[in-house]
């Protein structure tokens, strides 16, 4: 494969350090709409959204969606529940407590309807829960025409604003999960991640995780080390000054947040998400893939030639957010070229 070279100008860098703007901390408070029929009829009377409508009807929250307060409902239609292993034979069976957990978190106090939501990414609003919930408009792009989305923690609204006399319906693609304690315990209590985990304690990069701030963590899991010949005892022989430090450090990016969705709801040109750079290394990242590139002269860089992509991805913490990759973004052997 023949590599390119590109001509990184300080405008282009400047726009990648914009990346933490995208998140928002404070709420909006949402306005009343006006309907003709409550949300607990639009529910029943939608064959789509029955299971949800089973656990509202066992939670006893028939009441509270059929009075006059308003509600924004983030309703996973029956196809997103059974993308997610949940059918109505499991809401049966499922214990009250958490079936609460789940269904609060799909639910916000006020209406919101799309032209009341802020047009921006990752704007924060409080579940039931009092868990955060993140809301991202499509913004608008002079080179482009896009459709306009609502992404809810990265998930698609596949319809928005269904309009009942107390608050207002979006219907999701997939069912929200509520966010971890923090990127190190997704890390920790995922052994997928077992090797990467080792990596990162080696390195000195795990202990961090848990802290308060933000992370977005790009990872790795066991199969893609395995692919690459690397086990448990070929991490053990690696160390920080044989192995420079950007082999792992690339892959945690502290005060950063971002879902996949935002990298491609804003623009180049606004405040989206477009990569970081480190004191030797740049790491560029768009919907698609990533372009790992080193600076080891700041002259003449070059790129690991890897290509790698999410695979699961918007794993969401109350810190930060883990995205799954499908390979390295550099191994122990280029590294040692450099």
């Amino acid at each position: 494969m023949k590599l390119k070279k590109y001509i990184i100008t300080p405008l282009l860098f400047s726009v990648l350090l914009l990346l933490a703007s995208c998140i928002k901390d404070y709420d909006t408070q949402p306005e009343p709409t006006v309907a003709q029929r409550p949300l607990l009829t639009l529910l029943e009377n939608n064959y789509s959204f029955s299971i949800f409508y089973q656990v509202i009807k066992r939670l006893g929250m028939d009441k509270m969606l059929n009075g006059t307060e308003a509600y924004t409902l983030l309703v996973p239609d029956d196809d997103a529940f059974a993308l997610a292993g949940i059918t109505p034979k499991t809401v049966s069976s499922v214990d009250t407590a958490s079936l609460r957990k789940i269904i609060g978190y799909h639910i916000i106090k006020g209406a919101l309807p799309y032209n009341k939501i802020p047009q921006t990414v990752d704007y924060r609003f409080t579940a039931l829960t009092a868990q955060p919930v993140y809301f991202s408009v499509t913004l608008p792009d002079p080179n482009r025409t896009r459709p306009q989305l609502l992404h809810v923690n990265g998930i698609t609204a596949k319809k928005t604003d269904v309009v009942a006399s107390n608050g207002v319906i979006h219907v999701l693609e997939k069912v929200l999960t509520a966010p971890a304690a923090s990127v190190k315990s997704i890390l920790n209590n995922n052994p997928d991640y077992s090797l990467f985990v080792q990596a990162l304690k080696q390195f000195g990069l795990f202990d961090q995780l848990d802290k308060a701030g933000l992370f977005v963590v790009l990872a790795p899991d066991n199969e893609v080390f395995m692919q690459n010949g690397i086990d448990e005892s070929t991490l053990a022989t690696l160390d920080t000054l044989t192995y420079k430090k950007f082999l792992f450090a690339p892959y945690v990016i502290p005060g950063k947040f971002f879902f996949r969705s935002d990298l491609d709801d804003a623009p180049l040109t606004g405040i989206g998400p477009k990569g970081v750079r480190g004191s030797d290394y740049l790491l560029q990242i768009d919907y698609y893939n990533f372009s790992f590139q080193l600076l080891p002269d700041k002259v003449d860089p070059f790129y690991f030639p890897n290509t790698v992509q999410f695979t699961s991805s918007d794993q969401l913490a109350f810190n930060g957010v883990v995205h799954g990759i499908n390979n390295l973004l550099i191994t122990p052997d280029y590294a040692l070229k450099q």
